[in-house]
């Protein structure tokens, strides 16, 4: 088996249905796994993992990156592996916000997105590329933009104390 490779822009894969099963499997264990009594919702491992303070959050992304590095072995193009590295990056991020980080995570589901984007990339890989360049594309203007924004504000404060003890 000579492991996945690329034939006219398409991703094959011989081992890939084996591939998607297990990774299916992690993402159902981190994020689906437990139900909540009492209400229509399920939480995983990823969620209960978070909530040991300061390394819990690292684990969960450790944990989530290994499912982006896997996807990347597969070879699911770059955009799709920086788009799913996104989607953790966001899920660590605001997840390490005590209490508030965790009612997120139980939406965000960063692990389940990242393997519907690994199973739509495979059935789809064009169009799953492109729309991840986009969305790569405006999430990093919006973000170019925001620090843009601080900056000219920062400076707009600083001149303002600037001039009140001038």
């Amino acid at each position: 088996n000579q492991g996945p490779r690329v034939v006219q822009g398409e991703l094959v894969n011989d081992d890939l249905d084996g591939a998607r099963k297990r990774l299916v499997s992690l993402a159902w264990l981190l994020d689906n796994s437990i139900p909540i009594p009492g209400l229509n919702a399920r939480i995983g491992l990823d969620s209960i993992i978070g909530l040991v303070p300061g390394i819990g959050d690292l684990i969960s992304a450790g944990l989530s990156m290994y499912l982006v590095s896997e996807a990347s072995k597969l070879g699911v193009s770059r955009a799709v592996v920086v788009r799913m590295a996104g989607n953790v990056i966001i899920d660590t991020i605001i997840g390490s916000v005590p209490f508030v980080g965790d009612l997120f995570d139980m939406g965000w589901k960063a692990n389940t997105r990242n393997v519907r984007l690994l199973i739509e990339h495979c059935d789809q890989p064009r169009k799953v590329k492109y729309t991840s360049w986009f969305i790569i594309a405006v999430f990093s203007a919006i973000l170019i933009a925001t620090v843009v924004g601080l900056g000219i504000a920062m400076a707009f404060v600083l001149s303002s104390i600037f001039h009140m003890f001038r």
